[in-house]
């Protein structure tokens, strides 16, 4: 979803969006950019419902988001 949005938007200043698990498709937490790049940084948060918690879906989400960012212009470190 935080792709989609993206592509739509892509002057927005929020790159992040929903994390939805994919069998139910159900949104279990959000992920996203702490602001734009600062001297070509930038930091990533993200929360997940207690249910989804230890499972493996923020690192699987967070590796792929930051592959995505690294692909950025003005984005060397995540």
């Amino acid at each position: 979803m935080w792709l989609a949005q993206r592509v739509a938007n892509p002057e927005g200043v929020e790159w992040g969006g929903m994390i939805v698990e994919g069998t139910s498709r159900t949104a279990i937490g959000t992920m996203g950019v702490k602001g734009l790049p600062i001297a070509n940084q930038v930091e990533i948060g993200y929360g997940l419902i207690p249910e989804a918690q230890g499972k493996g879906y923020a690192t699987e989400i967070a590796l792929v988001f930051t592959e995505w960012l690294l692909h950025q212009p003005n984005v060397l470190e995540v």
